[in-house]
């Protein structure tokens, strides 16, 4: 999927990112399908790391990531594993974040801004409270697209509102 993503919005992802995701894709495949055995893919992967990748996964578990995977052991997972899973996660989270916000056309971000406001803030249904609303709903869900007034008035105009 990350590349697929790639493609489409034009972007790239962090290399390390990506191989520190798959390292964890394949650790999770191993344990809910293999009972914690370590598939032949698993042991490639975590052999195969770049040295960026590697050496950031010790910064972040504490341990090689080669230490965690033997053939025939059971994988054995503890913290900084978890920490790395969240940290990797996130990582990868933000750049998909900052890509879609640049392969999405502007419309696209007012228009989705309108269809939050009003899945979310249905109550507010009368034109002024809207237009009263919206901007501030915006700067609070939408402030790193940083739409204007204008963008907001002719998106709320393509809703028909």
């Amino acid at each position: 999927m990350h590349q697929k993503f790639e493609t489409a919005a034009g972007y790239s992802l962090s290399a390390v990112s990506v191989e520190q995701f798959d390292l964890l894709r394949l650790l999770r495949n191993s344990i809910v399908h293999a009972g914690g055995l370590p598939s032949a893919d698993l042991l490639s992967v975590s052999r195969a790391l770049s040295a960026a990748s590697a050496k950031n996964w010790e910064n972040l578990t504490g341990a090689a990531p080669s230490a965690l995977v033997a053939a025939g052991r059971p994988v054995d997972l503890n913290q900084g594993e978890l920490v790395a899973a969240l940290a990797i996660t996130k990582s990868l989270a933000e750049q998909l974040n900052e890509g879609l916000q640049n392969a999405l056309p502007r419309e696209v971000w007012a228009d989705l801004l309108c269809e939050d406001f009003r899945a979310e803030l249905s109550k507010y249904t009368h034109e002024h409270q809207r237009a009263r609303k919206l901007p501030g709903y915006a700067r609070k869900h939408f402030r790193v697209i940083g739409l204007t007034v204008d963008e907001i008035k002719k998106a709320t105009q393509r809703m028909a509102w």
